[in-house]
């Protein structure tokens, strides 16, 4: 039985949501339709490695790989049983995941085989990051930060200088890379990882997602339809007005003006100049929505409750999986389904 982790109430009406929207509003579409949300398991992380290769990671240990763009999925044996939180990949063979428990594991054979990988660690890991297929951090609970540099044979914690719950961490580059997490917290490093500052981000909300384009140009989202931009690398944030008091789970930009945040009830809002002005996308769910992932030439998917997976500009398509002895799910610590 999962049981739910504490946070934000999810808000599950895209009504709702549109009636607190100020002005008038048109509701864009990624260009599909759902085809069946049926299945049990919540999807909290996705990564593509291009058009057609991803793999998913979710509630109870679940794990699934993709190489038609999403609408195949073939589930993959992790051995885990706690939710796993992220996942990455270096290249079409080598990636990572991280979970619930201070789980960390690894394949080298495209996610057919996963090694457990020795954190020293039984705390919640929500945030992932590799630059190669050497150099890469997990975030977590209470300020925990976690390097490697030989792609996971060792594991060294890093003092973060915050003792916040992290949820995401970025890199720009193998030196300059940040983390955000709850109440507002951000941390910077700029010497690969070894030492890390806290950033002012002027807010209180939790911050659940962080992306940035290079070493100056960033968003981070989070509670409350909470989105901000830094063009110095963090050293200032400006808030960018959604209009959606929603909890916001995934922001990822595809160049300076292109972007999109999803997060609680369906909710994907579209920018087109850097996130001075958002539109509501038509994504046909009321389920949260906890992750997206892109590729080079604009094809983006978006991941939540029940084994959701839309693709856009592409159809929608669903994870399946065999049902599980539970029938509960969960999802991230601000979010369930």
């Amino acid at each position: 039985m999962i049981t739910k982790k504490p946070g934000l109430p999810t808000y599950r009406s895209i009504p709702f949501f549109l009636a607190l929207l100020t002005g008038p509003v048109s509701a864009e579409t990624p260009g599909g339709q759902i085809l069946n949300v049926g299945m049990p398991d919540a999807v909290l992380d996705l990564y593509f490695q291009d058009a057609q290769t991803g793999w998913a990671c979710g509630s109870d240990g679940a794990l699934f790989r993709t190489g038609d763009g999403g609408t195949v999925w073939m589930p993959l044996e992790s051995g885990a049983r706690g939710d796993l939180n992220a996942i990455r990949f270096a290249t079409a063979d080598s990636g990572w995941v991280v979970g619930d428990g201070g789980v960390i594991l690894a394949t080298i054979d495209g996610g057919i085989s996963w090694t457990p990988q020795e954190t020293g660690t039984d705390r919640n890991l929500y945030g992932l990051h590799f630059h190669d297929s050497r150099l890469g951090f997990a975030v977590g609970r209470d300020g925990l930060i976690l390097g490697t540099r030989d792609g996971g044979a060792t594991w060294v914690s890093r003092p973060s200088g915050t003792s916040e719950y992290l949820r995401a961490v970025w890199f720009a580059g193998a030196d300059t890379g940040w983390a955000c997490g709850y109440r507002g917290a951000m941390v910077k490093t700029v010497d690969g990882g070894r030492s890390w500052a806290p950033l002012a981000t002027r807010t209180n909300w939790s911050l659940t997602s962080v992306h940035f384009l290079d070493g100056r140009r960033g968003w981070t989202a989070g509670y409350n339809g909470t989105v901000l931009k830094t063009a110095d690398g963090g050293a200032t944030w400006t808030p960018l007005p959604t209009g959606a008091p929603m909890g916001l789970n995934a922001v990822r930009f595809q160049d300076a003006n292109t972007g999109w945040v999803a997060g609680n009830g369906g909710l994907i809002l579209r920018t087109t100049d850097g996130g001075a002005t958002w539109h509501p996308a038509a994504s046909g769910t009321t389920l949260s929505l906890h992750a997206l992932a892109g590729v080079d030439g604009g094809w983006g998917w978006a991941a939540g409750g029940k084994g959701l997976v839309l693709r856009f500009p592409g159809q929608a398509i669903r994870v399946s999986a065999p049902v599980p002895t539970s029938g509960a799910t969960a999802g991230r610590p601000d979010s369930s389904d």
